[in-house]
């Protein structure tokens, strides 16, 4: 699938393909009708705040694909892409095509890299999850 190219990130090349709209759609409007029906957050600020909810997503995403990209860098066998829209909601990590034949050892610490990422998020978030106030804290609860 071609993917578009978005530009250059802490030198890693970021592009998109198509199903990344169809991710964008489903976050937002998932979310918002959650917001609306479930949470009674009423129907404009339902909006709003699933739009925030479906960008934050995306940022989590880069975040987690950053904590890759970190790790391979330090194995030695760094990242080349970081590609938004695989499986919809997700990104994909990139590698050079003419990488050897690694041992899994080195597979394993660039896996480590997106959770223990994420870990360290969650705990900043954690922290100030109380700063978020009135129908912010359910975003906030969503990135969390």
């Amino acid at each position: 699938m071609k993917s578009t190219q978005l530009g250059k990130f802490f030198g890693l090349q970021i592009s998109f393909v198509p199903p990344v709209f169809i991710g964008v759609v489903g976050i937002w409007l998932g979310l918002s009708l959650f917001g609306y029906y479930t949470l009674d957050i009423p129907f404009g600020e339902s909006v709003i705040l699933g739009f925030v909810a479906m960008l934050l997503h995306y940022v989590l995403e880069l975040i987690h694909s950053l904590g890759h990209a970190v790790a391979a860098k330090w194995t030695g066998y760094p990242m080349t892409e970081i590609r938004f829209g695989m499986y919809s909601f997700y990104a994909q990590t990139i590698y050079p095509v003419d990488e050897p034949q690694l041992p899994s050892s080195t597979h394993i610490t660039r896996a480590l890299g997106g959770p223990i990422a994420n870990l360290i998020l969650s705990f900043i978030l954690l922290a100030t999850l109380s700063l978020w106030q009135g129908n912010w804290y359910w975003v906030g609860m969503f990135v969390f």
